[in-house]
Order: C-alpha cells, then sequence, then structure tokens
C-alpha cells in the first residue's frame, strides 16, 4: 500500500485539501513554496502511462483547474505541475507549486509539522470550494 493510500485511509496524518471518488490533494509536507499541494488518482497508479486515457484527462484537467483557483488564491504569476511517479511512493501525484517572479524556492530538508500547516490548508480548501 502507497503511502498515499495509507493517507487516504486515515492511517497517516495530513492535511487533506480535496477529496472526490477519484482524486484527492494534500499539503505537502517538504514544501517548494507556501500552498504546494499534491494531487493524485485515489486509485495507486505508478505513472500517468499506465493510466487510463480518460481517468488521465480527468486528473489533469482537475490539476489545471486547481492551477487556477491556487494561483488566484495565492495572487501567483504561475503555478507549476510536476507529474511524479515511479519514486519511492509507487503512486502517481501532481506537484501544484505556486510560485512568483523572483522567488527563491523553500525545498524543505525537514518536513513541515501538520498544524504549521493548517492555515495553508484552510486557505486552500477555501479555494476549491468552487471545483
Amino acid at each position: 500500500m502507497s503511502i498515499f493510500s495509507k493517507i487516504l485511509a486515515g492511517e497517516i496524518p495530513a492535511e487533506i485539501v480535496y477529496k472526490s471518488p477519484d482524486a484527492f490533494a494534500i499539503m505537502d509536507i517538504y514544501p517548494s513554496a507556501v500552498g504546494h499541494v499534491l494531487l493524485m488518482p485515489v486509485k495507486p497508479y505508478p505513472n500517468y502511462l499506465e493510466m487510463p486515457e480518460q481517468e488521465y484527462a480527468k486528473i489533469m484537467l482537475l490539476a489545471r483547474n486547481m492551477a487556477k483557483l491556487l494561483k488566484q488564491a495565492y495572487q501567483a504569476d504561475f503555478v507549476i505541475l510536476k507529474i511524479i511517479g515511479t519514486d519511492v511512493t509507487d503512486h502517481l501525484h501532481i506537484h501544484l507549486i505556486p510560485i512568483y517572479q523572483g522567488q527563491a524556492r523553500l525545498d524543505q530538508d525537514k518536513p513541515v509539522a501538520l498544524e504549521d500547516l493548517k492555515p495553508e490548508a484552510d486557505k486552500i480548501r477555501e479555494a476549491l470550494k468552487e471545483l
């Protein structure tokens, strides 16, 4: 079972900011920027090449819509999307990272405590209510 499946099952605590029957999103505990979110399908595909086309299209559209809402909520210049799979998680996930021109990346080497992520998680949950 992947770490993200364990989070979804409630076995590992996380700040879940979005949940649907097909996908969910959590705050990244090693954020590259404030508002860094991980979006993933509920079903743990190892990478996007193994996803059925319809599911891939659905999650990419969701990522695009989330990025628009994050951009607005954070007044960011852009939101980076990074698709990750086949790493230690073995569960495809998409990083959504709000960025600003000239901004240095945070790149945490230690995890951020969940209680410290809560204010940003609340802000993101509010922004994603439109989905």
